[in-house]
C-alpha cells in the first residue's frame, strides 16, 4: 500500500475478503399435497451449491455458522386451479417460529376455474446468531383446486459482516 511515496505493508488477511456461509439450494421436484391456506414449509432437493456445508438439506434449513448480517433471498412459485381469486404468501421461519419478514400477494382468477401461478421473492438482511436456523414458509389460499410449490422456488445467502 502506498501513502505518497511512503511503502507501508498490510496484513492479506484483513483485506482478502472473500464471501463466507455462500449456499444456494433449488426444488428438486414438485411439492404437491399442500393444505389450503395452511403455512407450508417448503423442500429443497437440489443444493446449486455449499462450499461451507451451511445448508442442511436433509431438513431444509440454512444454519448460521457464526455471530453477523446474513443476505438471505428466496423465491416461491406455486400454482393451483383458482374461482374468483386467492392469494399467496411466504415467510421466513427462524428457529421454528415466524419470522417478521413476509410478503403477500393476490391472484384474481375469474368466475370459472382459471389456472393461478405466482411466483414471489424476497431479499432480506437478517442478524443471526451462531447455529441460528433459517426456514422458508409458503401458503396459498385458493377457493377450490390442488395446490403445488414447484420450481423456480428456492434460497440462497450468504454472510455480510
Amino acid at each position: 500500500v502506498s501513502d505518497g511515496g511512503v511503502l507501508k505493508r498490510i496484513d492479506y488477511s484483513l483485506i482478502k475478503g472473500g464471501v463466507t456461509a455462500l449456499f444456494s439450494a433449488t426444488k428438486g421436484t414438485a411439492q404437491t399435497g399442500v393444505g389450503d391456506n395452511t403455512w407450508t414449509k417448503l423442500t429443497f432437493g437440489t443444493e446449486l451449491f455449499d462450499p461451507d456445508s451451511v445448508f442442511d438439506l436433509a431438513n431444509d434449513k440454512f444454519i448460521a455458522p457464526s455471530d453477523g448480517k446474513y443476505l438471505i433471498c428466496y423465491l416461491v412459485n406455486a400454482w393451483a386451479e383458482t374461482a374468483n381469486g386467492g392469494g399467496m404468501g411466504m415467510k421466513l421461519y427462524k428457529n421454528g417460529s415466524s419470522h417478521t419478514v413476509s410478503t403477500y400477494a393476490s391472484v384474481n382468477g375469474g368466475s370459472g376455474a382459471d389456472l393461478g401461478e405466482e411466483s414471489l421473492g424476497v431479499t432480506t438482511i437478517l442478524e443471526l446468531s451462531a447455529s441460528d436456523y433459517i426456514e422458508v414458509y409458503a401458503k396459498f389460499d385458493v377457493a377450490s383446486g390442488t395446490i403445488t410449490i414447484d420450481t423456480p422456488s428456492s434460497i440462497s445467502g450468504y454472510k455480510v459482516g
